[in-house]
């Protein structure tokens, strides 16, 4: 009797230790579990909040992105040449063909006609962007320059531009569009090497504010205030390319405003007046214009030049055809949505003469 009560008592505590077991067991499977990252400042791959959407913005509007100064290995800038012949540049102007320093610029030269070498030339869809450098407030300094860009394709000055073709007889087309406009605000100071204008590039690339494209030309527009190494010297706007880390090449030009530096190098042919009364501007989108032809019909230097070495645009240059006069007495010749132009004329590969277009 003794033993089967002690047996009882044991075998009740037994079944009293497994309900408890049993119980506990079941809240902690069920229950959902809260976890604690072990590291605060660690993001799962799909929450990565640091890595910045590219910024496309509404032209006319001034980005307030901030730049921030970053060194990106990429190929250095250099001076190619042909000869005496320095590729790529809008030499400045002189009618007698000799700058105030001397150096040797060209003023239509149609002596030879223009030869393609089977380089490579931007026939499609060709994007656009601008990188204001410096003191860009004034809007209607950024609409004269806008405009044209928004509007240069559909335009009959455009069409000479498509008599060019690539090595299996694809013609240049375009459309040219406008994709990106910003500001950088003097990161690197108000006095430019060549070096810096692809510095300028790699930044706005590197903080993912610009795509990188292969099918697109960046644009430096420096202000007035700004110097940079050879302009008003040596060019008044040249186009290159560059290699970034990821070995694709980029085309990219530089066009400062000379209204303060060398307004009678580097204006529409007139240093006192201009279409929009604006000098420095009006010379820029004329020098712009020839860097934009010469960007898609011989953007690494090997497509389409002449056998003194000279560019299409390089043999209109500042060769403007026939003019108009504005209500300010100042040449043009053309109006695109309402705003009036000089813009240079375009080599014709195929009348061998400078063209305006019909």
């Amino acid at each position: 009797m003794y033993f089967s009560k002690n047996l009882l008592i044991l075998f009740a505590a037994t079944f009293s230790l497994f309900i408890a077991f049993s119980s506990n067991d079941h809240n902690r499977v069920s229950a959902h579990p809260v976890t604690k990252n072990p590291n605060p400042n660690h993001h799962n791959h799909h929450h990565k909040h640091n890595i910045k959407p590219h910024t496309r913005l509404p032209i006319n509007v001034k980005s307030t992105t901030s730049f921030k100064p970053k060194t990106t290995k990429s190929s250095k800038p250099k001076i190619v040449t042909r000869g005496a012949t320095a590729l790529g540049i809008a030499p400045l102007y002189n009618p007698n063909n000799k700058a105030a320093n001397g150096h040797q610029v060209f003023f239509n030269n149609p002596a030879t006609n223009i030869d393609y070498h089977q380089g490579e030339v931007m026939s499609g869809l060709t994007n656009i962007h601008f990188i204001y450098y410096g003191d860009w407030n004034n809007q209607d300094e950024r609409n004269i320059l806008q405009t044209f860009f928004e509007n240069v394709d559909g335009t009959p000055w455009f069409q000479t531009l498509q008599k060019y073709s690539n090595l299996v007889n694809k013609n240049i087309t375009g459309p040219i569009k406008l994709t990106h406009v910003l500001t950088n605000e003097y990161t690197h100071g108000s006095s430019l090497t060549k070096q810096n204008h692809i510095d300028i590039v790699n930044e706005a690339l590197d903080q993912n504010i610009l795509p990188e494209e292969s099918n697109a030309i960046y644009f430096i527009l420096s202000s007035k205030d700004v110097r940079s190494e050879g302009f008003c010297k040596d060019y008044c706007g040249y186009h290159s390319h560059f290699t970034r880390p990821s070995n694709t090449q980029l085309i990219y030009s530089y066009v400062g405003n000379a209204e303060e530096q060398c307004a009678s190098g580097c204006a529409t042919g007139n240093p006192n007046i201009s279409p929009n009364s604006n000098v420095g501007v009006d010379g820029m989108i004329n020098i712009m214009a020839h860097e934009l032809i010469e960007s898609m019909n011989d953007p690494f230097l090997s497509a389409w030049y002449d056998s003194n070495g000279q560019e299409s645009a390089d043999k209109c240059n500042f060769n403007f055809g026939k003019t108009a006069k504005a209500e300010n007495n100042a040449d043009y010749n053309m109006i695109v949505n309402d705003i009036k132009y000089n813009i240079q004329m375009n080599w014709n590969p195929i009348t061998a003469e400078c063209d305006i277009g019909s």
